[in-house]
């Protein structure tokens, strides 16, 4: 495993977890999330020896069979971890009143434990928004003192036929309808961007319809981190939609990309650190619309540095499909390095 990264305030690190890992962290409560997807409960037998109470959080759903799917995986949980109690949120995109319920939720642990706590939060199927929001209001305001990540990545077709509904091709892999901006609180620039902006983009799939998000912001500078996972090896690979919207964001001023695996999100919060505090650049967009480790990592670089806030964007709906695991989990573990709890049963 490797070693903590500084990050500002923060030290974190990510890795690929082996079949047999377990934990030797001492956590004070655990989060884990319901979903359609059969992956969401793939990590849950590496901390299943785990006897700290764990909480279900179930978004609201319109359709019974997803009903059906979130209540056999409420039971996979029980069987499993030690579940104590089901955190019921509206829509997942009801992003500002689920976040204060699930804030409500965590400010409880550390008004009962007198301290700041140490969470695990499974986010394999909780929203980026939410694993950002929870990242920035936990550290910002000291109520955690550590953070670990669990994540298991799921099988997405990139470059076959798309469904008849998806306009963005085969790369509009889990999302339906328009976007919308969503800007992440607690991860908001603390200083004013009077003029040159630079643009950092986590990209995973779906270019066409990130483009508009990114030409509107008319960056200075533009850098873009793709999924080195998931990358195509040649544009060409891309369908017509897609290698038109790739051809126009290679043209931007001042454009550069790098590749980062799904286990470097603390490397590719190093990277946006660099891109920020270059010469001349008085703020930085960063648009997490790629990899929940790699949104992360963007947030761990906006409570490192004062000039980056941190966009992410929301669909009209979600595409209601099973993804399966790919067998990995990774674990990202972030904590307060200059608070001893978060170094005590590391």
């Amino acid at each position: 495993m490797t070693e903590f990264i500084p990050i500002g305030g923060l030290s974190a690190r990510t890795s690929e977890l082996p079949k047999m890992w377990k934990t030797e962290v001492e956590y004070d409560a655990i989060l884990v999330a319901a979903s359609w997807e059969s992956r969401a409960t793939s990590a849950a037998h590496k901390i299943s020896d785990c006897k700290i109470p764990a909480t279900v959080v179930r978004f609201e759903s319109t359709d019974d069979e997803i009903d059906e799917f979130k209540n056999a995986q409420i039971e996979l949980f029980r069987e499993k971890l030690n579940i104590v109690g089901v955190i019921s949120l509206k829509k997942s995109l009801s992003a500002k009143d689920n976040c204060n319920k699930i804030q409500a939720w965590i400010e409880e642990e550390y008004r009962r434990l007198k301290r700041p706590i140490k969470i695990l939060v499974d986010i394999t199927c909780l929203p980026k928004s939410y694993v950002m929001f929870v990242i920035g209001f936990g550290f910002s305001l000291d109520i955690i003192t550590r953070l670990d990540l669990l994540y298991s990545p799921g099988k997405y077709d990139l470059y076959g036929v798309g469904d008849a509904d998806s306009f963005a091709g085969p790369r509009s892999l889990i999302s339906v309808g328009d976007w919308v901006s969503h800007q992440i609180p607690y991860l908001n620039s603390r200083n004013y961007m009077r003029g040159k902006r630079g643009v950092y983009v986590a990209l995973g799939g779906e270019i066409a319809l990130a483009l508009p998000f990114i030409e509107k912001l008319e960056p200075d500078r533009l850098r873009v981190a793709f999924i080195a996972d998931t990358a195509p090896v040649s544009p060409s690979q891309y369908i017509s939609t897609e290698r038109a919207a790739f051809d126009e964001l290679i043209q931007a001023p001042n454009y550069s990309s790098a590749n980062f695996s799904l286990k470097e999100g603390v490397e590719m919060a190093t990277d946006l650190l660099s891109f920020a505090r270059q010469e001349g650049c008085e703020g930085v967009t960063a648009l997490a619309i790629g990899c929940k480790t790699h949104a992360a990592g963007m947030a761990l670089a906006s409570l490192a540095e004062g000039n980056i806030e941190v966009v992410t964007r929301i669909p009209a709906a979600y595409r209601v499909s099973d993804v399966q695991p790919t067998g990995a989990t990774y674990l990202f573990e972030i904590i307060d390095r200059f608070d001893p709890l978060a170094y005590l049963n590391l």
